[in-house]
C-alpha cells in the first residue's frame, strides 16, 4: 500500500501525518512507523473530517473515499484534557497555521494564522467530564461551533486574515485517563 509519513514538530506538540494514495483497507503497525508502543493516539482523517477514534499500537485504515482518492490521517498522542485534532487550513492538520496551543486551568488556547475571508475550522476532542462553555477569538469572528460524534468543530472567520488568538473555556471535572 503506498503510504507516506510526515512528522510535524512544533514547540507545543509533535504529531504524525500519514498519506495513502491507493490500496485496500489495511492495518499499519505503529512500530513500522517508528512510533512508540503502549500509547493511545487520536486518529483523524483530514479530507472527510472524520475522527477514527483512539488507537494503540496499530491503525486499521478505512476505505479511501472515492471523492478524494487520497487519505490523510493525523495521529496525535492522546492527553487527558481537550486538545486539537486538526485544522482545516492544511492537510498537515495544523502544521503551517497553528503557531501555539496551550492547556491551563480549564482553558484550551492557541494562536492560528488565518487567510482573509476564508473560514477556518478547529477540530477538537473533549474527554469525558469536560463541559464546553465558550469560545472567544481576538481578530476573528466566531462563525459557529458544534459537537458531532465526540468531535467539536469551531469555525472562525477573519476579514483581514493574519494571526488570531483563540480561547476555549471548559467547565466540569476532567476524568484522568488510564495509564497502562
Amino acid at each position: 500500500m503506498p503510504l507516506y509519513q510526515l512528522e510535524i514538530a512544533r514547540p507545543f506538540e509533535q504529531w504524525t501525518v500519514l498519506g495513502r494514495t491507493a490500496g485496500s483497507d489495511g492495518r499499519i503497525e505503529f512500530a513500522d512507523l517508528g512510533l512508540p508502543g503502549g500509547k493511545d493516539y487520536l486518529a483523524f482523517e483530514f479530507w472527510t473530517h472524520t475522527t477514527l477514534g483512539v488507537v494503540r499500537d496499530r491503525l486499521a485504515l478505512p476505505p479511501i473515499d472515492p471523492d478524494y482518492q487520497v487519505q490523510v490521517v493525523c495521529l496525535r498522542v492522546r492527553v487527558d484534557h481537550p486538545q486539537v485534532l486538526a485544522t482545516s487550513r492544511h492537510l498537515t492538520c495544523g502544521g503551517p497555521d497553528l503557531a501555539d496551543v496551550n492547556w491551563a486551568d480549564g482553558v484550551l488556547s492557541g494562536t492560528s494564522d488565518l487567510v482573509a475571508a476564508d473560514e477556518y475550522e478547529l477540530y477538537l476532542t473533549e474527554p469525558a467530564g469536560f463541559r464546553f462553555e465558550t469560545v472567544l477569538a481576538d481578530g476573528a469572528e466566531v462563525a459557529g461551533q458544534s459537537l458531532r460524534d465526540g468531535t467539536r468543530l469551531i469555525r472562525l472567520r477573519s476579514p483581514r486574515g493574519g494571526r488570531v488568538h483563540w480561547i476555549i473555556r471548559y467547565g466540569g471535572q476532567g476524568l484522568p485517563l488510564r495509564e497502562d
